[in-house]
């Protein structure tokens, strides 16, 4: 078994023609007797030997089936998909129509915009991490309205604190009312 083994070794190095080593996108060349690929066949006639198995060396000399290689599409290109933009939330959409309730003739630049934008965010980001703060010292993992408001009312002094609290009050008894 391991004699015909080195057989077979031997004539794969001796004949260019029927045997080569096979890259991943090729198809190995098909011999009459078995599908080898050349340098497996060392490995494989090392384990029989230490197996001394006949099954194993007729399993390993078995003609497979040739593996059907999709055609290539060179000539077809494919469309392109537009990529779609990632949307950035933005408070920008608002402005302007809150701007018309008060001055019908105003307009905002896209500067103006962007500042207002920044600063609704950055407002909207301290009352959230003061709000968790307040949550933290009370040993509490939910956040309550009653935070938010308190965290109003320690970012924003004065009048300017009350009339916040109120307005957003105001907005979610109209949610809850109309949904």
């Amino acid at each position: 078994m391991l004699q015909l083994l080195t057989e077979v070794t031997e004539r794969s190095r001796d004949s260019h023609s029927d045997w080569r080593i096979c890259d991943a996108k090729e198809e190995p060349i098909r011999s009459p007797a078995a599908t080898v690929f050349p340098h497996k066949l060392e490995e494989a006639a090392s384990d029989m030997a230490d197996l001394g198995s006949g099954a194993l060396l007729e399993e390993f000399l078995v003609e497979k089936e040739p593996m059907e290689v999709p055609p290539k599409i060179l000539e077809q290109k494919q469309p392109r998909r537009r990529r779609c933009r990632r949307r950035s939330d933005s408070f920008a959409t608002y402005f302007p129509r809150v701007l018309k309730n008060v001055h019908q003739d105003l307009s905002l630049s896209q500067k103006a915009l962007s500042v207002m934008d920044s600063f609704v965010k950055d407002m909207f980001e301290r009352i959230a991490e003061e709000a968790s703060r307040l949550a933290r010292k009370t040993r509490r993992a939910t956040l309550t309205s009653r935070d938010i408001q308190t965290a109003v009312r320690l970012l924003l002094l004065g009048e300017l604190g009350k009339h916040a609290v109120s307005e957003g009050t105001k907005a979610i008894l109209r949610y809850v009312c109309c949904s």
